[in-house]
C-alpha cells in the first residue's frame, strides 16, 4: 500500500520523483522511483519525514489507500 499511497501523494501534490528526494535530503530520485516500484521500503524516520511533507500519518501512508479517501465532501 506504501508505494500507491508514495505515488499517488507526490502526483497529487505536483511532486517529481527528484523534487521529493530533495526534500528528503537524497541526491537522486532512485531511492523514490524503488520505493514506488514497492521493491524496498524507507526507515521509520524517512517514513516519518514523507508523513510530515505530506499531512499524513505513517499508519495512513502505510495501511490504507488513500487516493480513496481525498473524495469530496458532500
Amino acid at each position: 500500500m506504501f508505494s500507491q499511497n508514495l505515488k499517488y501523494l507526490r502526483n497529487k501534490h505536483d511532486m517529481e520523483q527528484i523534487d521529493l528526494a530533495h526534500k528528503l535530503g537524497k541526491k537522486s530520485a532512485s531511492s523514490i522511483s524503488e520505493w514506488e516500484k514497492g521493491k524496498y521500503t524507507p526507515k521509520m524516520k524517512t517514513l516519518k519525514d514523507i508523513s510530515d511533507i505530506f499531512n499524513v500519518s505513517i499508519n495512513d501512508l502505510m495501511s490504507i489507500d488513500l487516493s480513496e479517501q481525498s473524495q469530496p465532501e458532500q
